[in-house]
């Protein structure tokens, strides 16, 4: 009889007794239809309803043959018994199956299509549609750069037959904890922005029907530096930037040009945050702050973004 409802950035995860779990991303609704245990038998009925969005499924074997898990939706059932897959409805269902087999029916599981691991099916109000190859995983270019940047931002080689992507970002290697997601995007995708730390990303391709392929994980560093407009002072130009807590080293660079090949001014090793320019002539200069963050196994290093200021005559 209960409802779980999604809202934006937000995801869950539910654990029943026997191990099996389910994940909902964002701007998803499942209902639990039955859980029920037959006290005479020992069997298992668990039946969930997704109305809205999509859910993410590992069920474990089932202890007794008796025993079923089912997910519905308005225009389909899929019945398993040991499994991981994943059912989404938007008007019409999309089934994907990651792990075993998943029986697919209109409505009747008795007269279910088996779809093997590697394969997914749409279903609509006219029935279940032809079984189809899940797609590859997409691959990140530079996976496991340190994301310095206002947002966060991943890019993604095309997966050909994909109509969008997915992007997710949680807090452990599993996605349990699901921070950030992005359905629909481009290969180009932009999140916003997350407080320093370790996190990991999954990708995941969606074909032309509305079914997700394989998903890849790749662990990434948030490290952001802040870096706040320069200053005119009497002495010169000054620049200040702050970047956390802990034991971190700076460089600062100063260029004459936007490709930032012409370095003019470049300290390294720095501790403190605040830097005073002398003696610039009027012209568009380019900066940024690096930074190194040292206390874990590995230093972890961060590229601010460049910016530019501009000094005219008189200033």
């Amino acid at each position: 009889g209960s409802t779980i409802v999604t809202g934006a950035d937000a995801s869950v995860t539910v654990e029943c007794s026997d191990g099996s779990r389910f994940s909902l991303p964002s701007q998803t609704r499942v209902a639990v239809a039955r859980l029920r245990r037959i006290l005479l038998t020992g069997d298992l009925d668990r039946v969930f309803a997704t109305s809205r969005g999509r859910g993410e499924w590992q069920v474990s074997p089932a202890p007794t043959t008796g025993s079923r898990f089912m997910v519905t939706t308005p225009v389909s059932v899929s019945a398993v018994r040991g499994t991981g897959f994943r059912v989404g409805y938007e008007g019409a269902a999309a089934v994907g199956v990651v792990n075993g087999t998943v029986g697919v029916s209109g409505g009747d599981p008795e007269r279910a299509t088996p779809i093997p691991k590697g394969k997914g099916v749409a279903v609509a109000k006219s029935g279940v549609g032809k079984p189809v190859d899940l797609l590859p995983a997409p691959e990140l270019l530079q996976p496991g750069a340190t994301q310095a940047a206002s947002d966060l931002f991943f890019a993604i080689a095309p997966v050909a037959g994909a109509k969008s992507y997915v992007v997710e970002v949680g807090t452990d290697a599993g996605l349990t904890d699901r921070v950030r997601e992005l359905r629909g995007a481009t290969v180009s995708a932009r999140l916003p922005g997350l407080p320093d730390g370790s996190y990991f990303v999954r990708t995941t391709a969606t074909d032309r029907q509305g079914i997700d392929g394989f998903a890849k994980i790749w662990a990434f560093e948030r490290l952001t530096v802040v870096t706040p407009d320069p200053e005119s002072e009497e002495r010169g130009t000054r620049f200040r930037w702050s970047g956390g807590e802990g034991k971190r080293e700076y460089r600062f660079t100063l260029y004459a040009d936007e490709a930032a090949t012409r370095p003019l001014i470049d300290r390294t090793g720095m501790l403190e945050q605040i830097i005073t320019v002398t003696d610039l002539k009027p012209a568009t200069y380019w900066w940024r702050v690096s930074v190194t963050k040292f206390g874990g196994a590995q230093p972890v290093v961060a590229t601010g973004e460049l910016q530019s200021f501009t000094i005219v005559a008189g200033d």
